[in-house]
């Protein structure tokens, strides 16, 4: 795999061949190349490979949160933002709150979160 899009799913097979680095940096080149104006770009492409990792992997909730954002009108980049905005906030719980005493529940928190997600929330920045 030389090259990502966000608009077009990459094959399961071939993204899951890279190794993280090289998902990221593909990442990275996509919204470098499109001069996306980001904070900081290899923060971002590392939610953007967390969630493709996810839908390469068939993580049903993911990749059922992609197809329902779709059918709700968001771009495929878009509905990758959105659900990545999930894992970040995710994340930023779980190092805010210390909950590795709780690590067993954490996925089904994510995951819930994920199931929760519409186009409309995330559009009002809401998840």
């Amino acid at each position: 795999m030389e090259e990502y899009d966000p608009e077009c799913a990459p094959e399961p097979e071939s993204w899951l061949e890279l190794d993280e680095q090289e998902r990221i940096f593909l990442v990275e080149t996509y919204h470098r190349v499109a001069r996306s104006k980001l904070p900081n770009v290899t923060a971002h492409a590392a939610l953007h490979a967390i969630v493709e990792n996810q839908i390469a992997l068939s993580v049903e909730p993911v990749v059922r949160a992609m197809h329902r954002l779709r059918k709700e009108g968001l771009t495929r980049h878009d509905a990758v933002h959105a659900i990545g905005s999930v894992v970040a906030e995710h994340l930023f719980d779980i190092l805010k709150t210390n909950q590795n005493d709780d690590a067993a529940a954490s996925p089904a928190r994510y995951y819930a979160a994920v199931e929760r997600l519409t186009a409309a929330r995330w559009r009002k920045g809401e998840h």
